[in-house]
This record gives structure tokens, C-alpha cells and sequence, in this order.
């Protein structure tokens, strides 16, 4: 080799910059270099070997389509598809029906699940499909989930959870009927061990001892089945309290309530349309629904139960701004309305409350204020962010008055109202907060939601429908909301709180497939009151009173009068040993996710009252009806309903759209004690009246 100078050049050398580059695979630290010749011989040796070793490896092929060839894990390099693969694949819609696949779910899902290195030997059961009967799948085989090795072993032991994020207790094998632990062994049921498991071995892996977990500061020990746990808890006050969880018969008091319908603004207003048996439907004036389809009012003229006005909204009085209330949608400003006028109801002061942990509930069903302003092309900015959305339903209210409580949004269709009364009850039972509001409006801006309503069949063409009559032909839709101010009965009664009445139950379920999507069935709904009757102690035969869905459509008021007669086996709570049914849509519309709450308001107004009010419109009911099947009762007049040696019982139903079933069991308020002496006389009556006064300032009053 020559010392200095230009060194000579290889003619391949040469070549190779002007050489397009490889596209072969490349060595590791060489970019752009081919591999050799020998490289790629010892690279076809080794996948002759592996398709030897595995058949199944050497019939793989790669899935995908032009644009980027995934391969199926394993699958070595794979090659690109076939024209009429890729043809094939591009075409297929990007919905298609699928067979159901063996997937392996998660090992929280399924606690008897192991973690086993091979997982293609798991039986099939462990997929979630069932295996078929006399299926291999059926035999116990030990060898499926046990570790080969030590090795293997310590590391199943190792990647096994220790103990659950919240401080409950680990996931533990599948439990075996009939057995038991002692009460030590971290209150909770025996379960079965793996074969592969020595007696005397930790049962999750987890060097700490037994009961570990609940030796952790502030974390209560986790009740098992066996028995309930009571664990006490601490309200707002500081007081001392002990609540059992599993239970469901703490009553919880109505201390203040609300409501606005169609021609009534007060609950005064409001019993004398339901005692009268008035009905305030009118024509839906021009420019009200706005953008209803011309198909649909041409067919018939629009009726509904309308407020007198839904604009009016005194925004200086909680303190908004002008260009909020504007883009704030009509639901908003009515549900702060309502409960303004529930706490006062109540007669609380809304400015003591402020810090205090009370939770809000809403009911909500549909809000169409936007699509009002989007279709009048009116500029919004991000004032409309926080009126149009139905999660501020209630986070607003929290927000105005300072309370600290859960504040949420519940959602279930027309029975939206009665399942927020369930969740509040649901917690005050548990002490997670000292009161809790429920509330739920129901306006519309906008027709879309009818011109779908009326396609659909569900609302009146002529306009004029009465629940359980034989001309019947679905529902007219109302404006309106009401609102309840709720707490425990005990905590009420201590602190000298007006009691309305007793919540003693409410449940709420599914229909499953049982009616279909949009309806439910007689089973379901006899089910429903039946487990929520049994929650307080009682049976059907304890109602007088039962506040039906009673819409107006042709199926859904025979099935729910079917259901009652099933449900009621004897002689009832009611006048002449009957249960009468009842139905506040003939006086003021169907007010779709309010629909459940105001049932409320009517039943316990119909307790202080000792009335059951007739249904409005309604001369005789459908003869088709199975009502004389049971003893059961339709109040073409209003029927008295005297006090008894025990407190009168009614309830409510509300069915939602799409299967979801609420009812609620409501007592009549505790009786006052008599005195041992009268009163001194005072008053023009003889008598001591307050007469409460409300107003934004003492100038004011």
C-alpha cells in the first residue's frame, strides 16, 4: 500500500454512491447497506427452520390494504396482498356484521381469571362464550392453569394485583357454595384455592399478614355478604351518626317543594287545576315551536300544554349578567327558579346555606334552545357554552347558591325526574350529604323533537287525548318543572323542619328486551313496584293512591293497567278497599322528564288534602281496560280519602323512553302530637298567623 497520494479505488467502490439504495434488510448500526450473501443464506436457513418447527407459521399472511401492510403478531415479514385481496378489502363497509371472537377480557373483570403463560390454553369459558353442553370445556383440567415451573411459579405469583387502589381487599379465586372463613380472615368469604396452592401459602402472594389492608389509617373494614356493616359518619354539624349500608328503609322528608305547569305558578294554583279537573291546552301559537316540520302542521294543529310565558326571567336578581340569561337556555333559568322557590317553601334562608355540602339532582330530557338560535342564525360566543349545555342543569344551581354537594345530571327519558329522586334519596340514606335538592323542568324552543314525535306515533293527531279513555290516541306534550328539597326524617323532625310528606322507597330498573326499545312490559313494571314496595316493608295492598304514567297512547295505558291488576291480589288501602289510579297528564300534559317528579307533588298534595282528584276529560273509562279484573279504581270523581289508624300510602310510576322504569312510595307526614292544653287565643281567628314575606332587599319588603 502506497504512503501518501491519491489511494486507489475499488471499481465496485466506485459504483456504490450512485447505486440506488437497498432495500433489503439492513443490519443494526448500518443504514443503507444490503445485507451480505452469507447473511441472507443464515436468514433463509433460520425461517426454514422455524416453519419446520411451526407449520402454522409458515400459512401466515398479512393483513391490511395498500396504504400499510399490518402484519399479524409473529408473522415474520409477511408479504404484500394480491390485486384481488386488496380490491376485496377496500370494498367491505366500515360496519359489517363480525362473529363473535373468543377475546380474553381483563383480569379485573373476571376474578377466577389466572394469569397463565399460555394463554391459547385456557378453556373457552374464560373467554366469555359458553361452551356447549358435554364440551371438553366442562372437565376440570388442573393442568390448563397451573405453572410449570418455580420459575414460573414466582413470576404468576408476583404479577398477581396485591390489593385493590381503593384499600378493599385482593381479587381472590372463584367462591365455593357452602364455605366460610372466620371472622378475622379479612371479613370476607372463603373462596377456592388453586390446586397448585399449599395451605399454608398466602393466597394472593402478599408477604404482608392477614388483614393487612384494613390496619391502614381511615379505611373501615370491607363487610362481606355475611352481615352489613355499620360504619359511622359525621354530618355537616358535627353530630355523630351511625347509617346502615344494605338498607333501604331509612324514610327520608319532602321539607320543600315547587312547581310551575301549565296555568298554575304555585302549588296552590297547581291543586286547585288538578281538584277542578281544568285542562289548559290550547293552540301552540305562531313562531313558538319554532322550525316544526309544515308535513306535520299541516296534518293537524299543534296543541300543548304551554306556560304563560318562558322569556320572563329576572337575571339581576341571582346576579347574571344580560348577555348570559340571553344565550341561557330556558331550562336553566326555570330550574333556578324552582329552586329558589322550594328552599323558601322550605322556609330557609338561601343566603345560610352557602358552603354547605347540599347536593343537586336534575332530571333532564331534551334541550333544543340551541338549535332555536343556531336555525335564526343569531351570533353566539362563550356565553352559549354554558346555557346550552344540560350539565349546568344543576351545576348552575350549586354554583348560585354555594353549595358543595355531588351536582350532577341525570338523563333516563320520561322517567329522568323520578330516577335524580332516586340517586338523592340513595345518598342521603348513606350520609354522603345533609339535604339534596331535585329538580327537573321540561320547556321547548324548537320543533324538532315534535315533527319526530308526531312521525313516530307517539303524539295525538286531533289533539285532544284523555288517559284510560276509550278515544285515546297518544300524548300531548307540557311545559313545566317542579323540585324538591329533601332530608333525612329524623334530622328534619330534630330541626323543627315543615314536613310534606315521607319518601319511603324508589326504585328503578330496566325492561331488558322485554317491550322492545321504546316501551316496556306488564312483567317488568309488576316487578318494579313489587321489589320497591318490599325496600319499605310494605305490599301492594298498603297503596290507596297510585299516580300512574298514564300518557295517553293506546298500548302503554293498557299495559300499565294490566300490570296493576296482576300486582293487586285483595283489597287495597284505598277508599272502598280499592286502588285508585290516577293521571295528572289529562290536567296539564305530559311534561316528559318533570313527568315523575310532578306525580310527586300531586300525591302528596292529594295526602294533605285527603282528596283523590279525578281524571280531567275523563267521563268513562275504556272498557277494553282489565280494571275489573282487580280491585281497582278510575276517578271520574274527586274521591275523599280520610285518615285511618295508619298513614295513607300513594305512589308514583314513570316509564322513559327507552326502557328505563322509576317508582316511588310516598307516605303522608308524620301527625303532629295533640297537646295536653289549648293554645291561648290570639289573632282575629283565634288563632297565631305568619305570613313569610320574600324579596331581594329590605326596601323591598
Amino acid at each position: 500500500m502506497r504512503r501518501g497520494g491519491p489511494q486507489p479505488v475499488h471499481p465496485r467502490a466506485a459504483r456504490r454512491p450512485h447505486r440506488r439504495p437497498a432495500t433489503g434488510r439492513r443490519r443494526p448500526g448500518r443504514p443503507g447497506r444490503r445485507p451480505g450473501r452469507r447473511t441472507r443464506r443464515l436468514q433463509r436457513r433460520r425461517r426454514h427452520r422455524t416453519h419446520a418447527r411451526h407449520p402454522r407459521a409458515a400459512r401466515r399472511r398479512t393483513l391490511g390494504n395498500d396504504a400499510g401492510h399490518r402484519r399479524l403478531p409473529g408473522a415474520g415479514r409477511g408479504r404484500r396482498p394480491g390485486t384481488r385481496t386488496r380490491r376485496r378489502t377496500a370494498a367491505r363497509p366500515l360496519l359489517r356484521h363480525r362473529r363473535p371472537q373468543r377475546t380474553l377480557p381483563l383480569r379485573d373483570e373476571l376474578p377466577h381469571l389466572r394469569l397463565h403463560p399460555h394463554p391459547r390454553r385456557l378453556p373457552r369459558r374464560a373467554g366469555g362464550v359458553r361452551p356447549r353442553a358435554g364440551h371438553r370445556d366442562d372437565v376440570h383440567q388442573p393442568h390448563l392453569h397451573r405453572p410449570r415451573t418455580a420459575r414460573t411459579r414466582r413470576r404468576h405469583q408476583d404479577l398477581r394485583p396485591r390489593h385493590r387502589p381503593g384499600g378493599g381487599p385482593p381479587h381472590r379465586p372463584a367462591e365455593r357454595p357452602g364455605t366460610t372463613r372466620r371472622a378475622g380472615d379479612d371479613e370476607v368469604p372463603a373462596r377456592t384455592d388453586p390446586p397448585h396452592r399449599r395451605p399454608g401459602r398466602p393466597r394472593t402472594g402478599d408477604p404482608r399478614p392477614r388483614g393487612h389492608h384494613h390496619r391502614r389509617r381511615g379505611t373501615p373494614p370491607h363487610p362481606g355478604p355475611a352481615r352489613p356493616a355499620h360504619h359511622p359518619r359525621r354530618t355537616a354539624g358535627g353530630r355523630r351518626v351511625t347509617t346502615a349500608h344494605g338498607t333501604d328503609a331509612a324514610p327520608v322528608a319532602v321539607i320543600g317543594m315547587s312547581c310551575r305547569t301549565a296555568g298554575a305558578e304555585t302549588l296552590t294554583e297547581f291543586w286547585d287545576v288538578v281538584s277542578r279537573g281544568e285542562r289548559h291546552l290550547h293552540d301552540v301559537p305562531a313562531g313558538r315551536w319554532y322550525g316544526l316540520d309544515e308535513q306535520v302542521a299541516a296534518a293537524n294543529t299543534p296543541r300543548a300544554f304551554l306556560l304563560d310565558s318562558i322569556d320572563g326571567f329576572d337575571a339581576r336578581f341571582f346576579g347574571i349578567a344580560h348577555r348570559m340569561a340571553a344565550f341561557m337556555d330556558p331550562q336553566h333559568r326555570l330550574m333556578l327558579e324552582l329552586a329558589w322557590h322550594a328552599v323558601e317553601n322550605a322556609g330557609l334562608d338561601p343566603q345560610t346555606l352557602t358552603g354547605e355540602p347540599v347536593a343537586v339532582f336534575a332530571g333532564a330530557f331534551m334541550s333544543d334552545y340551541a338549535e332555536r338560535m343556531t336555525a335564526r342564525g343569531r351570533r353566539s360566543d362563550g356565553a352559549a357554552f354554558p346555557g346550552t349545555m344540560m350539565a349546568f342543569l344543576a351545576n348552575r344551581v350549586s354554583y348560585q347558591f354555594g353549595w358543595t354537594g355531588p351536582s350532577m345530571v341525570i338523563d333516563s327519558a320520561c322517567s329522568a325526574g323520578l330516577s335524580a329522586l332516586g340517586f338523592a334519596v340513595q345518598g342521603l340514606r348513606a350520609g354522603d350529604y345533609p339535604m339534596a335538592l331535585v329538580g327537573s323542568p321540561n320547556l321547548f324552543s324548537a320543533g324538532y323533537y315534535t315533527t319526530n314525535a308526531y312521525l313516530g306515533g307517539a303524539l295525538s293527531p286531533t289533539g285532544d287525548s284523555v288517559p284510560f279513555s276509550a278515544a285515546r290516541n297518544g300524548y300531548l306534550r307540557g311545559e313545566g318543572g317542579a323540585c324538591l328539597l329533601l332530608k333525612p326524617l329524623d334530622a328534619a323532625l330534630a330541626d323543627g323542619d315543615p314536613v310534606h310528606a315521607v319518601i319511603r322507597s324508589v326504585g328503578s330498573a330496566h325492561n331488558g328486551r322485554g317491550g322492545g326499545l321504546t316501551g316496556t312490559d306488564q312483567d317488568s313494571q309488576t316487578a318494579l313496584v313489587r321489589q320497591t314496595l318490599a325496600k319499605a316493608g310494605l305490599t301492594p295492598r298498603d297503596l290507596g293512591h297510585l299516580e300512574a304514567h298514564g300518557t295517553g297512547t293506546r298500548g302503554g295505558d293498557a299495559t300499565e293497567i294490566a300490570a296493576l291488576a296482576h300486582l293487586v291480589d285483595g283489597p287495597a288501602a284505598g277508599p272502598d278497599g280499592r286502588l285508585w289510579v290516577g293521571s295528572v297528564k289529562a290536567n296539564i300534559g305530559h311534561l316528559e322528564a318533570a313527568a315523575g317528579l310532578i306525580g310527586v307533588v300531586k300525591t302528596i298534595l292529594a295526602l294533605r288534602a285527603g282528596t283523590i282528584p279525578r281524571i280531567a276529560g275523563l267521563d268513562e273509562a275504556d272498557g277494553k281496560l282489565p280494571v275489573g279484573d282487580a280491585p281497582l279504581g278510575l276517578p271520574v270523581e274527586n274521591v275523599p280519602w280520610p285518615a285511618g289508624s295508619t298513614p295513607r300510602i300513594g305512589a308514583v310510576n314513570a316509564f322513559g323512553l327507552g326502557g328505563s322504569m322509576s317508582h316511588a312510595v310516598v307516605e303522608e307526614a308524620p301527625r303532629p302530637p295533640r297537646p295536653a292544653t289549648a293554645a291561648p287565643a290570639a289573632g282575629p281567628a283565634g288563632r297565631p298567623h305568619v305570613v313569610p314575606l320574600s324579596a331581594g332587599s329590605e326596601e323591598a319588603v
